[in-house]
């Protein structure tokens, strides 16, 4: 989609930038999907919305900055390396970025905008053949006709509920607006439901999330998550496992009855060949290894 509508560009172009806001109102965001054109994770080139990044289960909760961009508007070409910025500082926090561009080859394609400002994240073409962006559903679905009006860039900050939270039309060189974003983003933040609940087998993954909360104990080759205390030993912190025909017999009747879809600590420790899959070569290099006396 080109946007050769004059009328509307020297009209965008004309009009004062500002922040607007929802007066504390949190607005949902309808579920959509579009295809992903720079910095596709490589196991999909489509954005699924809700199911790629909202975890309803209450793990691995994450909030998100929507930036909504065309390739021609200075303020949306200045803003763009600083949108980097903003998901280098706050990404291991729970923060993603999504780019939602239109206009392309005006001057940039969607390749050439992730390149030429070193961008990491998605970014996703919202053209649908539309006459002008502005037309297009994606502003309906982050309520710019009704909430926050027609204006490039746009930036809203999206909490684990899929509501919008924050956001509004200017430039991120401007200090005042850069701090609104921000200051959003870090109350959102604050917001997440991601408590220290504990990690009992210190893997990084909170016990409400750990599909194997005993890691530590089902060791690679650990089938029976078996440990002793060896001669010597004077606490639990001194035991070892141990590997025996037990932990053979185990693998064999996990990948026989594949109980590794339903028990995620067996499919941990009888990955022998990490190879990412359970099978017979598995239970021969276990049974070799613990035959030779070499596990």
């Amino acid at each position: 989609m080109k946007n050769s509508l004059i009328l509307i560009k020297l009209f965008i172009i004309s009009s004062f930038l500002f922040l607007n806001g929802i007066n504390g109102q949190a607005l949902p965001v309808d579920d959509f999907s579009l295809p992903i054109c720079g910095n596709a994770d490589g196991e999909s080139d489509t954005l699924y919305f809700h199911n790629d990044y909202f975890d309803t289960t209450g793990c691995n909760q994450r909030i998100v900055l929507v930036a909504v961009f065309t390739t021609w508007w200075p303020g949306c070409v200045s803003g763009a390396p600083i949108t980097q910025e903003i998901y280098d500082i706050y990404h291991d926090q729970g923060l993603e970025v999504l780019a939602f561009g239109a206009d392309w080859d005006e001057p940039y394609s969607c390749e050439e905008w992730a390149s030429e400002f070193g961008l990491t994240y998605p970014i996703v073409d919202f053209e649908t053949g539309a006459d002008s962006w502005m037309l297009e559903a994606l502003p309906e679905h982050l309520w710019m006709t009704n909430y926050f009006g027609l204006w490039i860039p746009s930036y809203f900050i999206i909490d684990q509920n899929i509501e919008i939270v924050g956001g509004g039309s200017g430039s991120l060189t401007n200090e005042e607006f850069f701090l609104e974003i921000t200051s959003s983003i870090e109350e959102a933040l604050e917001g997440l439901g991601n408590v220290d609940i504990g990690d009992d087998d210190n893997d990084g993954i909170d016990n409400t999330c750990d599909p194997c909360n005993f890691s530590n104990y089902y060791v690679q080759g650990n089938l029976d998550g078996s440990w002793i205390c060896p001669p010597g030993c004077d606490s639990q912190d001194d035991e070892v496992p141990t590997f025996d025909i037990y932990d053979i017999l185990m693998l064999s009747d996990v990948v026989e009855n594949q109980l590794y879809e339903t028990n995620e600590c067996f499919y941990e420790a009888g990955d022998i060949v990490v190879d990412g899959t359970l099978s017979l070569i598995d239970i021969l290099a276990l049974a070799s290894q613990i035959a030779e006396g070499t596990w």
